[in-house]
Parts: structure tokens; C-alpha cells; sequence
């Protein structure tokens, strides 16, 4: 028997949007008039905007 994990609560109501979360990713992106070097900033910004729209922090 393997040790079973769960994962972390935070990260649990986002998998069900990751979709979404990807679009906004590439939206903020091509804002950028897409530049590279910056594809971390763009997911956070993504997905707190992503929790804001569902209110789950």
C-alpha cells in the first residue's frame, strides 16, 4: 500500500477551470503583443482573475 496524497484545497476548485485559466494565460499574452519571458506572470494574473470570478481564495 502506497501513500495517498490529497491534493491541496487551494489548488482543487482551479482544476475544474483550467481551460479557462490557459485562454486568459494566452489573452494576457498576446496583449503583451507576445513577448516572451514572461509566461509565469501571465498564468498568476490568470488565475487570480480566475478566482475572482468564482470568489474562491
Amino acid at each position: 500500500m502506497g501513500i495517498k496524497f490529497k491534493k491541496p484545497p487551494l489548488l482543487e476548485p482551479l482544476n475544474n477551470h483550467l481551460d479557462e485559466i490557459k485562454e486568459l494565460a494566452h489573452k494576457l499574452y498576446l496583449e503583451r503583443a507576445g513577448q516572451s519571458g514572461d509566461e509565469v506572470t501571465d498564468w498568476v494574473k490568470a488565475e487570480q482573475e480566475i478566482r475572482k470570478k468564482y470568489k474562491r481564495n
